[in-house]
């Protein structure tokens, strides 16, 4: 049977399970077994007993540990109100920019991003204190929304960043020199948000009300709120550029700096950690589940020469380098529609990285291109998280403009320019590629 015939009858397999409803790790894991008993090579049980080991060898992974760690870092921050408390003094600060506290959102977004490393936490943290306070002054729901769900799509490029983790781990490559990879472009990408809400809201007045002036003691004030998630970051940064620390070393040393900023804060106590801790865990064990079944998925594609055969074929084609980065963008724009960035890396690194490669990208930039597909898959209906955590937020609170509450339309109208903006954005990288290799080239 031919490699082509082999790789379609199992992907029909495995969408067919999606569009039953099946959840996402056990279709893949489903998938991948139910393809290795019909296609394993030399034979279906010789294929079946490598299982084991890939369980094992993902489980005991050191890199791994950094996400437990780098997911409790952001719980511990949220709970102990660190971050309520940055972004009510961070708005304090920039509030009379144009837009107000929609710019407060996005460089919130962009700060917390460099503790969680989850877009939806992110998105979950900033909207919970965001949103009441701006429905009551008035903000225009849709620009509030947008830049809520999209500033959240940050925590997947900003630093710790759990899918370029994943990335390392899949590619043997450096975390550290991934993580710096994404700091330029992830800080670009929300300084070009800050600017079109500006823009936007400078054009069309009535989108905001009137920017709130804060006093100079007000200001004053805010300070002590900001620093302890700058200096988080600073710590995470600094231990990571300077090389002092491994990913999985920087993320034990921030959950404890965490702490520490609770205990100042007065905000510590053992049920907040406790709390921390089962959430951070019920986190953790969902996306290894998914990854330990992604890589079963993907042993059936290595195990069958599926890789192989693709970057052959694809070479074949006498394709451009710019026809083979248009081709990369179609696939994760239909796979954003169906599937998170997670599930989105495990399928398709096994079969494009040897093609990407064989094209001479580099892998630093083509881990950031990936991310920023995956940030425009958190805004990709019916898959897009961001939009649901967001909605889900607002449904808490009333619409003053409607007695029927906000709806999804709102936030994905919202969230629609900052979709735009980000595949335009791919291009950008495309044209300077430098953006994403300068800073780790300098490691």
């Amino acid at each position: 049977m031919s490699w082509a015939v082999t790789f379609i009858l199992t992907m029909v397999i495995l969408f067919a399970l999606f569009f039953i409803g099946e959840w996402v790790a056990f279709a893949l894991g489903t998938a991948g077994v139910i393809g290795l008993l019909i296609f394993g090579k030399p034979t279906s049980a010789a294929a079946m007993t490598a299982i084991g080991s890939i369980v094992w060898n993902n489980s005991i992974s050191y890199t791994m540990t950094a996400i437990p760690l780098f997911v409790l870092m952001g719980e511990i921050v949220l709970r102990a109100d660190i971050s309520a408390k940055f972004y009510r003094g961070l708005a304090k600060l920039i509030g009379k920019l144009p837009g107000g506290l929609l710019q407060s959102n996005i460089a919130a977004t962009a700060f917390f991003a460099a503790i969680s490393g989850s877009a939806i936490a992110t998105a979950a943290a900033i909207g919970s204190v965001s949103i009441p306070e701006m429905t009551k002054r008035r903000y225009n729901s849709e620009m509030l929304f947008g830049s809520l769900a999209s500033g959240g799509t940050l925590g997947l490029l900003i630093p710790p960043s759990i899918p370029l983790i994943i990335y390392g781990t899949l590619t043997n490559g450096s975390v550290t020199k991934l993580f710096m990879a994404g700091v330029v472009p992830g800080f670009l990408l929300a300084l070009i948000f800050i600017f079109y809400i500006g823009i936007r809201c400078t054009i069309k007045k009535g989108l905001t009300p009137a920017p709130e002036a804060a006093t100079g003691k007000e200001k004053l004030r805010a300070i002590p709120d900001i620093l302890p998630m700058i200096l988080l970051m600073v710590t995470i940064f600094g231990c990571l550029y300077g090389g002092i620390a491994t990913p999985t070393e920087v993320a034990a040393v921030g959950t404890a700096v965490a702490c520490f900023f609770a205990i100042i804060n007065r905000s510590f106590s053992w049920k907040m950690l406790r709390d921390s801790m089962i959430s951070a865990g019920k986190t953790t064990a969902v996306l290894m589940l998914i990854i330990v079944s992604a890589q079963v998925y993907n042993y059936l594609l290595v195990n069958t020469g599926i890789n192989r055969s693709v970057t052959e074929w694809l070479l074949s084609l006498n394709l451009t380098k710019f026809g083979f980065f248009l081709i990369c963008i179609g696939i994760y724009l239909v796979l954003g529609c169906l599937m998170e960035s997670a599930c989105m890396l495990y399928l398709t690194m096994p079969v494009l990285y040897p093609a990407i490669i064989a094209f001479g990208f580099d892998p630093l930039w083509f881990a950031v291109f990936f991310v920023v597909m995956a940030q425009v898959a958190c805004l990709t209906p019916p898959i897009g998280m961001n939009l649901f955590v967001i909605h889900g937020i607002a449904q808490n609170y009333p619409n003053p403009e409607s007695p029927d509450g906000f709806t999804l339309g709102q936030v994905i109208r919202g969230s629609l320019p900052y979709f735009f903006i980000m595949l335009i954005y791919v291009f950008v990288l495309y044209l300077f590629p430098e953006l994403a290799t300068w800073l780790p080239g300098t490691m």
